[in-house]
């Protein structure tokens, strides 16, 4: 099993970079830390998909929609989120995207 990566209020650096090498990555980082390069990064680099787990409802819908539409800050990277405000045919196509043996969405 992969080891797991603490990292604690530190450079955004190191926890990209641990997550790149396939480890697994806990952060806890200030607004305005970086957080977003520490998962965003590893996302569009490597193969198979990155699961980002957030608490801030807004918070996820815009940041999938940063990098869907590639807006200033975004890359047009196929990302998708599960939250309690989706219907159940939107909670159940992101499911049975993720259950494909190549998912199309990276984050």
């Amino acid at each position: 099993m992969d080891q797991t990566q603490a990292v604690d209020r530190g450079s955004s650096g190191r926890p990209w970079k641990a997550a790149v090498s396939g480890r697994h990555v806990f952060v806890l980082m200030p607004t305005g830390g970086g957080k977003s390069l520490c998962y965003q990064l590893p996302a569009v680099i490597t193969l198979g998909v990155t699961v980002v787990v957030c608490p801030l409802l807004s918070l996820m819908q815009d940041q999938v929609m940063a990098l869907c539409t590639g807006r200033p800050g975004g890359c047009g990277v196929p990302a998708t989120y599960l939250s309690s405000q989706q219907s159940k045919g939107e909670a159940l196509g992101v499911l049975r995207e993720l259950n494909k043996a190549q998912p199309t969405c990276k984050l």
